[in-house]
């Protein structure tokens, strides 16, 4: 990933926080993975509040922020090692058979700082994703 390629756009991180400004992007399943929203909702004051209150609102939903680049302890310089560690981890670098699932439906996918590195891979392994700090 050439960190000059996307220099000036405005790509989404889709781990973000439970906070005034993000957008939610899905709600974590009993079975452990996202329920996507399409669209997303826009997250206020009001439901970060009420979300507080249920208990660890980053276990039970996932938002997505504007990608920080720099600013986060991910960002490698180039890119977001958040996601290919995760890739890394979960043994999904080759395509293979799982390179024709079809993939999640998802409201940020244009936008989408994992995708936009690690295209369906990405997309693949980003419903098992949960948010632990």
């Amino acid at each position: 990933m050439d960190a000059e390629k996307d220099a000036g756009e405005d790509l989404a991180c889709p781990s973000g926080r439970c906070r005034e400004g993000a957008v939610l992007l899905g709600i974590m399943t009993a079975g452990g993975t996202l329920g996507y929203l399409s669209p997303v909702l826009p997250v206020d004051r009001e439901f970060v509040a009420r979300a507080e209150r249920g208990g660890a609102a980053d276990a039970r939903f996932r938002f997505a922020e504007p990608c920080i680049r720099g600013g986060c302890g991910y960002w490698t310089g180039t890119a977001c090692g958040l996601i290919d560690g995760i890739l890394e981890t979960d043994g999904l670098q080759d395509e293979g058979a799982e390179g024709r699932e079809r993939l999640p439906k998802c409201g940020i996918r244009r936008t989408c700082r994992w995708f936009r590195q690690r295209g369906p891979q990405a997309c693949r392994i980003c419903p098992l994703v949960t948010r632990t700090s």
